[in-house]
C-alpha cells in the first residue's frame, strides 16, 4: 500500500500567523539592520531602499512577516503594509494597496497623495514591505520604474523594503530606473551551528545531519526537517517523510520532462557515483547519437552536471541528491 503523499511545506505571506515570538533566530544580522533602519529613518528624509535577495526558501518572507510584526508592536511613528508583488501589475497596484490597508477614500489620481497626507496626520511613516518584487519589474516597464523611484525619492515618502530571489537587471543595467538605487542585503546558506540553535527541540544529530545533506541551505529546510524530527527518532522513517514532502513536487518535474529525458535520468538514478557514457549506452541499449544530445540538454539545464574533467570517461550525475534518490525509489529502472 502506498504512503499517503503530504504536501509540500511552503512560507506564504500568511503561514506564521501572529505566532512570531517564537521565530526561528536565523538571518538576525539581517533583520536587527533592516529594523534598525526603519527606526531611525526621519520622517522628512529620503529614505534608502533596501533589497533582500534570496534563493527560494532562504528566508525572505519569513524575515518580512517578522518585520511587520515587530513594526507593528514596537513602533508608533511606522506603519508596515505588507504585500506580495505576485498582485501587483502596475505602479499605481502599490499605493492602491496602501490605500486598502489604511482604509482611505482616494481623492488624488493614483492615492499617493493621500497616503502622504495620512503620514503627516498621523505622524507615522508608511513602510512597503514587497515581497516577491521580481513580479512587478518583470510585468512593468522602466518608466513605471522611473515613476516608482521619483516618488520614493520625495522628501518623507514610503520606506521601501523589498525582497528578491535573484539580483536582476532592473537594479543592475546603468539604465534602469533603480540602477544603483538599493542598499542590497543578501541572505546567506544556514551553517549547521546556525541550524542546531535555531531548533527549539531535543534532536538526533546524526539523523538531522543526514536529512540536511540532501536539502537546500534555507529556512523552508530547517522547518522541514523540525518538523519531521518532532515525528520520529528512526532513520530511514525520518527520510521517507523527507521525500513524501516533496513528492508532488519531484512527481510534476519528472512528468513534465519527454520521454528520453525520462529514461535517462531513471537510469542515472540507480549509481550514486555517475555513470560514463559507456555506461548510460550498456544500460539504455541506445548508441551516442541518440543519447549526448539529451545529455548536453540535462547538463545545461543543470539537471545533471559532469564530474570528471577529461572529455572520454566522463561521468554523469543528478545535481539535486534529493530527486535522484526519489528517482530511485520511484523511476529507477532496475537491471
Amino acid at each position: 500500500m502506498r504512503r499517503q503523499k503530504t504536501d509540500i511545506y511552503y512560507q506564504t505571506l500568511s503561514f506564521h500567523g501572529n505566532d512570531l515570538e517564537e521565530a526561528m533566530p536565523v538571518n538576525e544580522e539581517i533583520f536587527s539592520s533592516l529594523f534598525n533602519h526603519i527606526v531611525k529613518e526621519g520622517p522628512d528624509k529620503t529614505a534608502q531602499p533596501h533589497l533582500i535577495v534570496g534563493e527560494s526558501g532562504s528566508g525572505k518572507t519569513y524575515l518580512l512577516k517578522r518585520l511587520q510584526d515587530k513594526v507593528e508592536k514596537e513602533t508608533a511613528t511606522a506603519f508596515p503594509v505588507l504585500i506580495d508583488a505576485k498582485a501587483l501589475f502596475s505602479t499605481e497596484d502599490i499605493w492602491l494597496h496602501c490605500v486598502r490597508q489604511l482604509k482611505l477614500t482616494v481623492s488624488s489620481a493614483d492615492g499617493f497623495d493621500d497616503i502622504m497626507l495620512w503620514q503627516k496626520t498621523h505622524a507615522r511613516r508608511i513602510v512597503l514591505l514587497i515581497d516577491n518584487i521580481q513580479y512587478y519589474f518583470n510585468r512593468t516597464d522602466n518608466a513605471a520604474h522611473y515613476n516608482l523611484r521619483g516618488k520614493l525619492n520625495k522628501s518623507g515618502a514610503p520606506v521601501l523594503i523589498a525582497a528578491i530571489n535573484e539580483v536582476s537587471a532592473f537594479v543592475t543595467d546603468y539604465k534602469a530606473a533603480f540602477f544603483d538605487g538599493f542598499k542590497t542585503l543578501y541572505i546567506r546558506p544556514i551553517s549547521v551551528d546556525e541550524a542546531g540553535i535555531a531548533f527549539k527541540q531535543l534532536f538526533d544529530k546524526n539523523i538531522f545531519n543526514i536529512l540536511w545533506k540532501y536539502v537546500p541551505k534555507t529556512i523552508r529546510s530547517l522547518r522541514i526537517i523540525s518538523n519531521i524530527l518532532k515525528e520520529t527518532s528512526d532513520m530511514d522513517t525520518a527520510l521517507a517523510k523527507l521525500i513524501d514532502c516533496f513528492y508532488p513536487y519531484y512527481q510534476n518535474k519528472y512528468d513534465s520532462y519527454p520521454l528520453q529525458i525520462q529514461r535517462l535520468l531513471s537510469v542515472l538514478a540507480t549509481s550514486a557515483d555517475g555513470m560514463s557514457l559507456k555506461d548510460i549506452r550498456e544500460k539504455t541499449k541506445q548508441d551516442n547519437g541518440k543519447i549526448s544530445p539529451y545529455l548536453k540538454i540535462m547538463t545545461d539545464q543543470k539537471l545533471i552536471e559532469r564530474i570528471s574533467k577529461t572529455q572520454r570517461g566522463a561521468k554523469y550525475k543528478i545535481v539535486d541528491s534529493l530527486f535522484c534518490l526519489w528517482l530511485k525509489q520511484n523511476a529507477a529502472i532496475i537491471f
